[in-house]
């Protein structure tokens, strides 16, 4: 298949685009020969690493410092462990869970589905793979959570 050279409008003349095919996007055949679709494949069957924390330790390393509890939590792979201290619904009436990390502290877990949610009791001990989403109202935040068995 012959490679069509385009210049986008407005953009310097060293600004083109290769497009192939009739449609010019690169169909998942062309993908394939150029190896981007087994690479995509390769890195949606790698396995996660996930930091194992328990809520406790979440919210003592965001109280003792929030700077490098971030560096080390915000946007990564988590898998917490906790006591289920009240389940509740967010602004949005999408589930919001809360466990115990200590006297009147705790880490919110979000993102589970109303099924998940619906299946828990407080004072049950579970395990959550998240993403940590930093600090909010001064208590450790997570989202996109899944629970684990």
């Amino acid at each position: 298949m012959d490679a069509v050279r385009e210049t986008v409008s407005g953009a310097s003349s060293n600004a083109a685009f290769d497009l192939t095919g009739a449609s010019g996007w690169m169909t998942d055949s062309d993908r394939v020969e150029s190896g981007s679709l087994r690479a995509e494949a390769k890195a949606e069957a790698a396995p996660v690493e996930r930091i194992e924390v328990t809520a406790t330790e979440l919210y003592n390393d965001y109280k003792a410092n929030e700077i490098t509890a971030n560096a080390r939590y915000k946007g990564k792979a988590l898998l917490i462990t906790g006591t289920v201290s009240a389940i509740q619904s967010d602004f949005r009436d999408k589930p919001f869970i809360q466990l115990t990390a200590g006297d009147f502290v705790t880490v919110s877990i979000s993102g589970l589905s109303v099924e998940e949610a619906s299946e828990l009791s407080t004072g049950s001990l579970i395990k959550a793979a998240c993403t940590g989403n930093g600090e909010v109202l001064s208590f450790p935040a997570t989202r996109d959570c899944k629970l684990q068995d």
